[in-house]
């Protein structure tokens, strides 16, 4: 159930993911073309990010960290600023883990997941 949902609002929910960059900025290239901009109230580093397949989404929806990983290493997403993307990522790693910590106290749940499972659930329920 829930993956056919996701299959459907994929792009909205990397979209909504997105939208919550706490620093930097991040232009990203649809596999279709279609290019998007976000931006971090903080200031951060500057990344693209190319992402070449549908598959790339799905992975990095489904699987967070390690499916961005898989469809870096399998050639579904590039960067001309790999270096500035990881560092994007681990400034807002960071930053979540801080937030989540504070405002959920342990958890069995990642603070990362927890955190963007309220954040895109948000956000879609606001673009509905």
């Amino acid at each position: 159930m829930f993956s056919s949902f996701l299959q459907r609002h994929q792009d909205k929910l990397l979209f909504a993911v997105l939208g919550n960059l706490q620093c930097g900025e991040v232009f990203l290239t649809m596999p279709d073309g279609q290019q998007h901009q976000f931006s971090g109230p903080l200031k951060g580093p500057k990344a693209d990010l190319k992402i070449h397949s549908k598959e790339a989404v799905r992975r990095i929806l489904s699987d967070g960290k390690m499916g961005f990983c898989e469809a870096f290493m399998d050639g579904h997403l590039s960067s001309d600023a790999l270096p500035e993307l990881i560092e994007l990522a681990a400034r807002h790693d960071t930053y979540l883990e801080g937030e989540s910590a504070s405002q959920m106290g342990a958890t069995a749940v990642s603070p990362f997941a927890a955190q963007q499972q309220r954040r895109v659930g948000k956000k879609y329920r606001a673009s509905l």
